[in-house]
């Protein structure tokens, strides 16, 4: 599986993949990802030998992607992607807790249509022009990247604090003798 999210606004966009040769999957990244949403700087993949491979790491290296790789491959995991997405749907439709709108309307503009918002006829944003709208979805997109820096700022300043008082416990008060 491919699964690029986009940390600002948590737009997450996925695709099975199936024991493809290195230089397939390196080019579904461009066609699927990188085309339709720009290069990211991080990606993080399983330790499949795709992913291992020089090729995949000196595509990483010349798009200036950093690979990282997340845990191996777990067989209970069977059938997964009949699913995919679906799940990636739901997780995108979904309002985020951090940007307050969900990563669907912050990439479309607009909240997507599902049976259930359409079998109980859930009320639809209106606006009163073009202008409105606009102004409306920068006003939302602003509030996200707001919203979002404010958490990469709390979680730098516990992750300071927690290290801070890490190292400085990692070495006892010394004394210095000056001469």
């Amino acid at each position: 599986m491919l699964k690029d999210i986009a940390m600002t606004i948590k737009h997450c966009a996925s695709c099975q993949r199936r024991k493809n040769p290195t230089h397939t999957t390196v080019r579904t990244i461009v066609d699927r990802v990188i085309a339709r949403q720009g290069v990211s700087e991080n990606l993080v993949t399983d330790q499949g030998s795709n992913f291992t491979s020089h090729l995949f790491k000196n595509a990483m290296k010349l798009l200036g992607i950093n690979h990282s790789m997340s845990t191996p491959y777990h067989h209970q995991c069977d059938n997964w992607d009949e699913n995919l997405q679906l799940i990636t749907h739901a997780y995108n439709s979904s309002e985020s807790s951090i940007t307050q709108n969900s990563p669907f309307y912050l990439t479309y503009g607009r909240q997507p249509n599902s049976p259930f918002t359409t079998a109980i006829q859930a009320p639809v944003r209106q606006y009163r022009d073009e202008d409105d709208y606009i102004a409306q979805l920068t006003e939302d997109l602003q509030t996200a990247w707001r919203l979002n820096n404010k958490i990469i700022e709390d979680q730098k300043k516990r992750y300071d604090l927690r290290n801070h008082a890490r190292a400085s416990n990692a070495f006892p008060a010394c004394s210095a003798k000056t001469l």
